[in-house]
């Protein structure tokens, strides 16, 4: 997600359009302890909208069939109406299709994580200016 530019905040060179914006905040929000959402099942209802089927979607976001199929099961029992339906269609396969209900899910999911990101920009900008830059290896 785009972070905007913050007014104010003085980053050292090396730093601005560099490391602050390489920095990632993912929202994920935990239900009773074992269920959670966070961008890998807002990503999954996003793009079985777009392909129709739970074997387009994981293919498109390089995950096993079965871990896209536990993931919306897993919607499916977190929230109080179903987040995507699906059909068996025969010889031709079945079909996945991303409810109304899951519309708003992903909806008011997005707004949350952007809303996030925004009040939280400052901070991580002056977070970026901690970290060393220019290193482009990890220590193991």
């Amino acid at each position: 997600m785009d972070r905007p530019a913050t007014a104010g905040i003085s980053v050292p060179p090396g730093v601005e359009g560099g490391v602050a914006d390489e920095l990632e905040l993912r929202l994920q929000v935990s239900f009773r302890r074992a269920l959670a959402m966070g961008p890998g099942k807002a990503a999954l209802i996003a793009v079985i909208g777009r392909t129709g089927t739970i074997s387009g979607a994981a293919r498109e976001l390089e995950m096993p069939f079965r871990r896209a199929w536990t993931l919306m099961g897993e919607l499916n029992t977190m929230f109080a109406r179903p987040v995507i339906s699906t059909s068996t269609g025969g010889a031709g396969g079945g079909g996945a299709t991303v409810t109304a209900f899951g519309l708003q899910v992903l909806e008011q999911f997005e707004a949350m994580d952007h809303a996030v990101n925004l009040a939280l920009d400052a901070d991580m900008r002056a977070f970026a200016r901690l970290l060393r830059v220019g290193d482009t290896e990890t220590e193991t």
